[in-house]
């Protein structure tokens, strides 16, 4: 489920939303970046993953399961990539898009990485899944 939530006194305008993915998987997860965007990046906390800005400046993570879609790649601009997800990909993820003459827009997503384990009755052939949460 997301929340939008616009203040507009300070011209700033954020979606917020939780997701979950199981451990070697593939995070996905949108950003709201207008076409009138100056720049825009991705951050887990504090940490930069991705800046991308109109100039054509451009930082991604060294940490190659990462990649988000600029102008110059086919898919949903501003969209972060993240491979082989582990335990250690939980955490609060951040997209801040800068726009010319408009409000800073921000989408925020709580991201928890789970391990889905399955394990097999002897007696009854049924097959249980039990979802271990992570931080």
């Amino acid at each position: 489920m997301a929340f939008t939530t616009c203040l507009f006194v300070l011209w700033i305008c954020t979606i917020t939303g939780a997701k979950e993915f199981q451990i070697g998987g593939t995070i996905k997860l949108p950003c709201n970046v207008p076409s009138t965007f100056t720049e825009f990046s991705w951050t887990k906390f504090a940490t930069v993953l991705a800046k991308y800005t109109v100039s054509g400046s451009s930082f991604v993570s060294n940490d190659g399961r990462v990649d988000v879609i600029t102008p110059e790649k086919a898919g949903k601009l501003g969209e972060l990539t993240i491979k082989d997800i582990t335990r250690h990909d939980s955490g609060n993820y951040t997209c801040t898009a800068l726009v010319r003459n408009g409000p800073l827009k921000e989408t925020s997503f709580t991201v928890t990485v789970v391990e889905l384990t399955s394990t097999k009755s002897s007696t009854s052939g049924m097959t249980t899944s039990v979802k271990e949460i992570g931080n």
